[in-house]
């Protein structure tokens, strides 16, 4: 993992670690996403890296890696929900302003998405779990 956790770290105390560091954001994920994560092999791992360092350096993404709002539209607490998005995987969560930078926060996966639009499930599910990070600790 990228990244350190100090005293100070807002996203490690609220339980999100550092996945992808850059120079205009960072991609934190939560304890529960991060078990999804671990179940990728190495390939799309490595693709959805490569794309959260663009976003990380401050790059416009392609609506087919990664997408915001639409129609997962925002949390009952006001965060707009986004995808970041390699073939069938899909890792969703929120931007957040946290300790000085642009934080991306995945809240919630689908390892293995079969359809085009998003599982109604799903995104009640990963609207829950991004209410409630920052709640919980």
């Amino acid at each position: 993992m990228a990244g350190s956790e100090t005293e100070d770290d807002e996203l490690a105390k609220q339980g999100g670690t550092v996945l992808v560091e850059g120079d205009e954001g960072r991609v934190g994920i939560t304890a529960k996403a991060l078990k999804e994560w671990n179940k990728l092999d190495a390939t799309r791992r490595g693709r959805l890296k490569r794309t959260m360092k663009e976003w990380c350096a401050g790059r416009r993404l392609h609506r087919e890696v990664y997408k915001s709002g639409g129609k997962y539209g925002k949390t009952k607490g006001g965060r707009t929900i986004a995808v970041f998005k390699a073939r069938q995987v899909r890792f969703y969560g929120f931007e957040e302003h946290m300790d000085g930078m642009r934080t991306f926060v995945i809240v919630d996966a689908d390892l293995a998405k079969k359809q085009d639009d998003a599982n109604p499930d799903t995104i009640a599910r990963l609207k829950d779990r991004a209410d409630a990070f920052g709640k919980e600790k």
